[in-house]
């Protein structure tokens, strides 16, 4: 995909111009069907939309924790904090609830490149799959 967003995530425009090219190329296939062939390329767009979405989701997560992460680093450790965790607000002393948070913004990260690298895959197949059915 020609045009990305600076999380290396494809922008809407970049996957709408590659799907309107890549259903050009599919419908123009004669082995299989052309619905089964353009089924087929559907499924694995909505499955990279998916994954684009959930790393979307997860850089706002991030964003959230780096911001709280900053603000509770310049607070007294001892200083009491409030935390809500599924669904329960939980109360205790920023001391405590600092590297928990600072170990869920790593995992994030973490979790973020794997659906970065997933994405890169999925784009990947999409493309054999329009290669193998011209």
């Amino acid at each position: 995909m020609a045009t990305s967003t600076t999380s290396g995530v494809p922008s809407t425009a970049a996957v709408a111009t590659t799907t309107a090219t890549t259903a050009t190329a599919v419908i123009s296939s004669g082995g299989q069907s052309r619905e089964k062939v353009l089924a087929g390329l559907k499924e694995l767009q909505n499955h990279q939309r998916a994954i684009n979405s959930k790393i979307l989701e997860l850089e706002h997560d991030l964003n959230e924790h780096v911001l709280v992460t900053e603000a509770l680093k310049e607070v007294d450790p001892k200083r009491k904090c409030f935390r809500l965790i599924g669904g329960v607000l939980v109360e205790k002393s920023v001391g405590e609830i600092l590297p928990s948070v600072l170990a869920n913004k790593d995992l994030i990260g973490q979790t973020i490149e794997a659906l970065k690298d997933k994405a890169t895959q999925k784009s990947n197949e999409i493309r054999q799959y329009v290669e193998k059915h011209p």
